[in-house]
């Protein structure tokens, strides 16, 4: 490996403090400001249970996404008469080094390499470690932590690291995903989808348990029904993997007048800014608030998702929520979350010829707005947060 490929190893992990990006550092943009969601009840013990919680970022971030609104929405319904939740992440230029947030005290220290050197040595004095394997590499606080520990895996990097860094870094990278499986603690994945691949790709023999994310059936709700041109959105980081490059080129051949919203913003936003150029109809919105990416969902005839590799799909669950379907590439966990032609369209991936069909064909079966909202009600937070307590009992060995 080059100079620049240990560079940008280097860069992955030690990072700077990321600033704070202007509109939308505000909590509210994960629906974290004023009172927490209620918690869920427990029976007391005689001292809270100290769980320290190890996470890249936290809903601060500018960067924070799927990983961060999980954590939240989990964590943040605790009973805090029961539990005594630390949440160490990164730094944030323009945060406070330790905030709370609610119930949960955030550590801010360092960068993404030191969060991971200083991982295994404060770890220490905790009844229980949730590991929140978001980015690949695991913390492997289990070298000082002889107590209980919580493995969540988010998906599986293996197959898009190789369009996201510098082939040796990807090689790099890979070895360090697999050593997951020398952890030992209750292992516990978000979709059926990540846990196979876990499985397959990571070599786990442990069992591992699944907890899907959910959405928030209160904030995300129907709104007028969209009248023509039709208009589809794409909402997420703008990252190689995500191929947002394939919808481009799927509505530059969609015959009718419309438009295509992307919303969001990442190091591929200048790339496919250029692609975009000479299609009539695309434009690019940046990072929103929630409020205002709930209204593009309303308006929107259908959410579209091509990338690579997912190991969950929380737009799916949003756009559903609003009734808007979801047309996306035919990957494992789509089919978890989307009723092909009765909630939404899957479709081949690398065939722009398809993905065009079928945006034609939403437009014609608004029967899909009814769909898509079946399936989203079938995912509120509260019952993740339910099922989520009972996985921190069982690896606390309080229940079996």
């Amino acid at each position: 490996m080059g100079n620049a490929g240990w560079g940008h190893l280097l860069g992955i992990f030690v990072g700077t403090p990321q600033p704070s990006p202007k509109g939308e550092s505000d909590p509210s943009t994960m629906h974290v400001s004023g009172t927490p969601p209620p918690a869920v009840a427990l029976p007391g013990g005689e001292r809270p249970v100290r769980i320290l919680c190890l996470n890249h970022r936290d809903p601060f971030h500018p960067a924070a996404g799927g990983a961060e609104r999980y954590l939240w929405e989990t964590l943040s319904r605790l009973d805090p008469s029961r539990y005594d939740v630390t949440w160490r992440c990164e730094s944030v230029r323009g945060r406070p080094s330790t905030e709370r947030m609610g119930s949960i005290r955030i550590l801010r220290r360092g960068g993404r390499l030191s969060l991971h050197l200083i991982a295994p040595f404060v770890a220490g004095g905790y009844d229980l470690v949730i590991e929140s394997v978001a980015h690949a590499v695991p913390f492997h606080t289990g070298w000082s932590h002889r107590g209980p520990r919580l493995i969540i895996l988010y998906h599986v990097h293996q197959s898009i690291l190789g369009r996201e860094v510098p082939p040796g870094v990807a090689t790099v990278v890979r070895a360090l995903e697999r050593t997951v499986r020398f952890e030992k603690g209750l292992f516990v994945a978000i979709s059926n989808a990540t846990r196979d691949e876990a499985r397959d790709q990571l070599r786990i023999r442990d069992s591992i348990e699944v907890n899907p994310p959910g959405v928030d059936l209160r904030f995300f709700t129907p709104g007028p029904v969209p009248v023509s041109p039709p208009d589809f959105v794409v909402i997420g980081r703008l990252q190689p993997y995500k191929r947002i490059d394939r919808v481009i080129a799927a509505f530059a051949r969609f015959p009718a007048p419309g438009t295509l919203t992307i919303v969001g913003d990442g190091e591929d936003r200048a790339r496919l800014e250029r692609l975009a150029s000479g299609v009539k109809g695309v434009r690019f919105v940046g990072a929103v608030s929630e409020e205002e990416k709930r209204r593009l969902l309303q308006e929107a005839t259908a959410n579209v998702i091509a990338s690579q590799a997912e190991g969950f799909g929380l737009t799916v669950l949003e756009a559903g929520a609003v009734g808007t379907p979801t047309v996306a590439v035919d990957l494992p966990v789509f089919r978890e979350l989307i009723r092909d032609r009765a909630s939404g369209v899957l479709v081949p991936q690398d065939d722009a010829s398809a993905l065009a069909d079928a945006l034609r064909w939403v437009c014609d079966h608004p029967e899909l707005r009814e769909g898509a909202r079946t399936v989203a009600v079938q995912y509120p937070w509260d019952a993740t947060a339910q099922r989520f307590v009972g996985l921190v009992e069982r690896a606390l060995g309080t229940v079996a």
